[in-house]
């Protein structure tokens, strides 16, 4: 499977976006998409032996981006890892919609 034909996003959208990351699942997942995009890996088995994950969970990664795309990917890690408790929910969630917007001004550039 050709995957860096696949991978909608350039691979400058893919580095800005793992940098942006500060939930390291999201940092990892983004990767994942990347080196794939790059080549560095040849197979979903190769790209997540490179970020860890194990293949089963690298099928689940490639999975959900082919059918939903870069952003559901993180957005359920986001939901999931940036609200510990509800106490910060206000804190957390105006810092999400910070990146949220970066990355999307990002996009229309």
């Amino acid at each position: 499977m050709d995957y860096a034909t696949k991978v909608t996003q350039t691979t400058k959208e893919l580095q800005w976006l793992e940098k942006q990351q500060t939930n390291v699942v999201n940092r990892d997942y983004v990767r994942f998409i990347r080196l794939l995009k790059e080549r560095k890996a040849n197979s979903q088995k190769q790209a997540a032996q490179l970020i860890n994950p194990g293949l089963r969970q690298g099928q689940r990664i490639w999975a959900k981006y082919l059918s939903e795309g870069i952003d559901a990917l993180i957005e359920a890690n986001l939901i999931l890892a940036d609200f510990p408790s509800p106490k910060s929910v206000t804190c957390v969630s105006s810092s999400m919609m910070t990146r949220r917007i970066r990355w999307l001004m990002y996009r229309l550039i």
